[in-house]
């Protein structure tokens, strides 16, 4: 945003150089780019002193008659609506053209009293707070004595770089606020109290549907001269901020809105009827206004009377209006509402632009404040009259947002201790409201800081405006808290990584944000975390699953001729958690995806493709240096993203930590992928499983193993799990390992059953285990297997 120094300094009330405002802005963290003069120059100009003043009454109105003596003792008669001491030296505009924003037509009409001679105000020579009226000769106006018919007005001309999560700063109040914080003032222009309320009021403002939190602020003018030019200095000012001039009414808005950061609107007089509705609507709508269409979405915010809608977001009915009329009567208003309305209504588009610009309102007092501001300034430049201010409002005590201040903590992240005086004089400038405790305040967030969220946001405020220069680059005094915990997952991590990487793996780091379209094709919850600034609709929402970014990865490979894509990522998934302070909690989680052969094309090896069973495989390694092959389950279970024939859930003990399974086609298809290919992931949560430690260490048996296969035919229904639990049972004795080798289902094996082969081995420690003894076991225990699964048992 461009400012420029003498808008600036119109709303400091204290006396400091713009050069040490400059330096203000680079010590709280608001970068100052450019730095260029410029000065406009004011011909047909006298420099004169007042020696005589009359009042005069003209249709109830006062005016003054002045009597100003300027250069060779020559004596001007002047018409003026301003009040202006004797003796007091004033600048003379010699043709009413040069100010023509300067309102003298209440006096013109009387043609008798029409003179060709003004006396400037601030207002007329780029200097808008009304309030100083009129002109004072200052440094800042250098007359040139050899001709008195020229004054020159210097200014600068400052680019600042606001960082974009500090809204409230996006505006002239807003970046003072900050100047008379570092300079230990304090801010007082929003102490505004509402007038009271007539019993009658010329404007009916009604609710349609119940909005709680609001408030809606206006006021009738009259009378209005609309055939005026915009001021130069306003116009230039808005230039600043690539605002094009349109139309009088139409560019105050505009400018004041850069000033306090608070939208208006207007209505003519003749479009209300006397009423005025606010409406939150309960379907879509088409409109046309001035030959446009424009679609409402429902919820949309619009106000509107009986008839028509005149007003949505930043759309006016009446922003073509034609604006060269002299005697214009509208109602200008401004509504404010709560942050927790746009919980329950989503903020709408239209034509992709953001409508609903009432999110943006601060605070109750400010808005006060800019509709009395505004008022002043169009009544000094388009003349006419104004009534009482309408208001209608349902404003609840909301309580303030508070977070507990530890002293601990600006120590520990600061490595500086400060003490408790310049903590609370801080907090006290940056408009703070606090309770001290033993070691800690209970901070009371000020309404118009949103971006305040943790202790660390106000700790970074503190430090922001206590200096970051006064910090040393030594280490903080008090030292962090690394657990054991930490470095051990570091450790195994690593571990995981450098097994993947030995077997053919490459990592892959995705964003964290992805498309909703992918993310629902992956996951089944429906309440994701959106952005508020998105990138791109690409990177709307916070990832759930990491299968989306290896899914788009696989798509770039496989267009780009890969053949064989084993790829890994391990990072972080984002989840709704109300628990949680901040309404979210992240995982780590960890993800492969392989395709292809095994073998690149040789002319003495068979291609064998990629399949379940080797994704499976390394997945049971990860396991194996995790120590938690013993508990971990596969079940079988139904995902819609993966093949109904092959997709299981993984179980530690009794809790799913992840899934495993070929990916369905019709996934690839949705995301216009035609080609028909076997892709293989798995998902699970670190998170959810930690490492083993070792107890104890088995010492090793110095006699040999006896090694037995048996087959069983059962149900395909029964699940191995269940087989090899019921094997440890009963094959107890002397049993060192168990495990399934070979699974079948086709020849001499009837539908709907499978044919199992088990591996048993066993070995003492005592002795040789002797060939009929382990037989005898065997055929005993058989039978038990039999009983239990209904089985089969194939003989050699």
């Amino acid at each position: 945003m461009k400012i420029s120094k003498n808008w600036i300094m119109e709303w400091i009330n204290f006396p400091i150089n713009f050069k040490k405002i400059c330096n203000h802005f680079n010590k709280i963290g608001i970068e100052v780019k450019n730095y260029n003069k410029t000065c406009i120059s004011y011909k047909n100009l006298l420099f004169g002193k007042i020696i005589l003043k009359k009042k005069i009454l003209l249709d109830k109105k006062f005016f003054f008659l002045y009597f100003i003596k300027i250069k060779n003792n020559f004596i001007i008669k002047i018409f003026s609506l301003f009040s202006c001491n004797v003796k007091k030296k004033v600048i003379v505009s010699i043709s009413k053209n040069i100010f023509s924003q300067i309102v003298y037509s209440s006096l013109l009409k009387y043609h008798y009293y029409e003179s060709k001679y003004f006396i400037c105000s601030p207002f007329s020579i780029g200097i808008s707070n009304v309030e100083d009226i009129p002109v004072k000769l200052s440094k800042s106006f250098n007359l040139n004595k050899k001709n008195l018919k020229k004054i020159e007005v210097y200014d600068n001309i400052v680019k600042l770089n606001v960082p974009y999560n500090r809204i409230e700063e996006f505006n002239i109040i807003g970046i003072c606020r900050e100047i008379y914080a570092i300079n230990n003032m304090k801010f007082k222009y929003f102490k505004n109290k509402l007038e009271k309320k007539n019993s009658k009021f010329y404007i009916k403002i009604s609710v349609v549907k119940k909005i709680n939190n609001y408030r809606y602020l206006g006021r009738k003018f009259s009378r209005l001269n609309f055939n005026v030019k915009t001021p130069y200095w306003i116009s230039k000012r808005l230039s600043l901020f690539n605002i094009k001039s349109k139309n009088i009414i139409y560019d105050i808005i505009n400018y004041v809105y850069i000033e306090t950061g608070e939208h208006f609107h207007f209505f003519l007089l003749n479009d209300l009827n006397k009423k005025i509705f606010i409406k939150i609507l309960h379907k879509s709508k088409k409109i046309n206004i001035f030959k446009k269409k424009f679609f409402l979405k429902k919820n949309s915010i619009v106000l509107s009377n009986k008839k028509k809608i005149l007003i949505f977001g930043k759309n006016f009915y009446n922003y073509n209006y034609n604006f060269n009329n002299k005697n214009v009567s509208i109602f200008l208003g401004s509504l404010f509402l709560k942050e927790n309305i746009f919980k329950n209504y989503k903020k709408n588009n239209v034509n992709k632009k953001k409508i609903d610009y009432f999110y943006y309102s601060k605070n109750v007092n400010s808005q006060l404040f800019a509709l009395k501001y505004i008022t002043k300034i169009i009544l000094m430049i388009c003349s006419g009259s104004c009534k009482e201010i309408v208001s209608l409002s349902d404003i609840k005590k909301i309580k303030r947002k508070n977070i507990f201040l530890y002293k601990s903590n600006i120590t520990r992240l600061t490595g500086i201790s400060l003490n408790n005086y310049i903590i609370e004089n801080l907090l006290t400038k940056l408009g703070y409201k606090f309770f001290k405790y033993k070691d800690a305040w209970k901070v009371f967030i000020p309404y118009h800081r949103n971006d305040i969220l943790i202790e660390e946001d106000i700790i970074s405020d503190i430090i922001r405006f206590y200096g970051i220069y006064k910090i040393s680059s030594s280490s903080p005094s008090d030292k962090y808290n690394i657990t054991n915990k930490d470095f051990e997952n570091n450790n195994f991590f690593n571990e995981i990584k450098y097994f993947l990487i030995s077997k053919g793996y490459n990592e892959v780091l995705n964003y964290s944000f992805t498309s909703f379209s992918y993310q629902k094709l992956f996951t089944e919850i429906s309440d994701y975390i959106k952005i508020k600034n998105p990138i791109s609709n690409s990177m709307s929402i916070m990832r759930s699953s990491l299968f989306p970014g290896l899914l788009e990865n696989f798509i770039y490979n496989i267009n780009r001729q890969n053949d064989l894509i084993k790829i890994f990522e391990l990072g972080l998934c984002y989840f709704r958690n109300k628990k949680k302070y901040l309404g979210f909690n992240q995982k780590m989680f960890l993800s492969c995806l392989i395709y292809g052969n095994y073998n690149n094309i040789h002319f003495d090896k068979k291609n064998k493709l990629l399949d379940f069973y080797a994704l499976k495989g390394d997945l049971e390694y990860i396991f194996e240096i995790l120590r938690l092959n013993c508990n971990i389950k596969f079940i079988k279970k139904k995902f819609s993203y993966f093949s109904k024939e092959i997709s299981s859930a993984i179980f530690l003990d009794k809790k799913c930590i992840g899934k495993i399974g070929k990916l369905n086609n019709n996934i690839l298809k949705k995301i216009n992928f035609d080609k028909n290919v076997n892709v293989f992931l798995f998902e699970i949560c670190i998170d959810n499983i930690s490492k083993k430690e070792i107890l104890y260490v088995d010492k090793i048996s110095e006699y040999p193993k006896v090694k037995r296969d048996i087959s069983i035919i059962v149900l395909d229904n029964i699940k191995c799990y269940d087989i090899i639990k019921f094997c440890k049972k009963i094959f107890y004795k002397n049993l060192i390992d168990i495990y399934i080798f070979d699974i079948y289902y086709g020849e001499n094996i009837s539908n709907k059953k499978k044919s199992i082969s088990i591996r048993l081995i066993f070995q003492s420690f005592n002795k040789t285990l002797k060939e009929i003894y382990i037989d005898t076991f065997i055929k005993k225990n058989i039978i038990l297997l039999k009983k239990k699964f209904n089985a089969i048992i194939k003989e050699k």
